[in-house]
């Protein structure tokens, strides 16, 4: 299995994701903070500073999509659906943008799983 490349904004952008901050509250977003199965629950400060707590996400979510974690894989599969089936791409919601944020790699994670069917 490949392993999830970390994309820019730049690069999300260009696949249709959208990462954007959640105090700009836009129709359709999805907002995946904390308090949803996607939220980081690595604290600045407390878990290292946004490049370290960024870097646990990523080996997080990489180590709950190679167990199955069905909680987390179910909410990547309806993100994964909406963001085929609207056309048009997807907007992540976090209170990080435009700073790193761990949105950046569930943005990465949607377009790797993209690759694959291809």
């Amino acid at each position: 299995m490949r392993k999830i490349n970390w994309m820019k904004f730049s690069e999300l952008d260009k696949a249709g994701i959208k990462i954007v901050n959640r105090s700009q509250l836009r129709t359709g977003a999805e907002y995946v903070g904390r308090g949803t199965p996607l939220g980081n629950q690595f604290k600045i400060g407390v878990d290292g500073n946004r490049t370290e707590c960024i870097r646990k996400y990523r080996i997080w979510l990489w180590g709950k999509i190679t167990k199955k974690d069905p909680t987390v894989c179910s909410e990547l599969k309806r993100l994964y659906d909406k963001a085929v089936c609207s056309r048009s791409g997807i907007m992540l919601e976090c209170h990080c943008r435009p700073k790193a944020c761990h949105a950046q790699v569930i943005g990465s994670c949607l377009v790797w799983r993209a690759s694959l069917d291809k």
